[in-house]
């Protein structure tokens, strides 16, 4: 049995995760879907408002506190000596942690590329620049997507089995 600390900090750990996690799934699942018929154009300029916007006191409270919240619960349910909730919120960091370094290694630096389109640019280099991105940028997400929801899906696990 978990005390009533570790048992809100693993709340709170995957009420952050499931906030992040939705993000995620909300690119995937409409922004992308919506922009991919976009001329190059208007997708470039949206992809770089958005960018720009979500890098946000909002947004990053929940993407790193995710992180921090999951590490403090894997702690306090380890010192607990909960085995299933413990392993159960391990598997949460493990996900949560390739959902960082996808987003830090792929998804981060193709935004930073896309910030170097002019949105006013020759159609030929609007078309290029939207083609180095998008695809990669998409399939990337789908994969931060499923990691976290796993993660958030394995601190739900860590609560059932507290």
């Amino acid at each position: 049995m978990l005390d009533t600390a570790a048992l809100i900090v693993l709340a709170f750990a995957t009420f952050l995760t499931g906030l992040s996690a939705g993000l995620f799934f909300a690119y995937a699942c409409s922004v992308m879907l919506a922009l991919r018929s976009m001329p190059d154009r208007v997708f470039i300029d949206a992809m770089q408002r958005i960018n720009s916007a979500i890098v946000n006191p909002w947004f990053l409270s929940v993407y790193i506190g995710s992180a921090f919240f999951i590490v403090v619960a894997v702690a306090l349910v380890a010192i607990s000596g909960a085995v299933g909730p413990a392993v159960a919120a391990g598997v949460a960091l493990l996900m949560y942690a390739t959902t960082m370094v996808i987003t830090g290694r792929v998804n981060i630096p193709l935004n930073v590329e896309l910030e170097a389109a002019d949105p006013e640019d020759n159609a030929a280099h609007l078309r290029s620049a939207r083609a180095h991105f998008e695809p990669r940028w998409v399939r990337f997400n789908l994969v931060r997507t499923a990691t976290a929801c796993a993660a958030a899906a394995a601190l739900c696990l860590a609560l059932a089995l507290a």
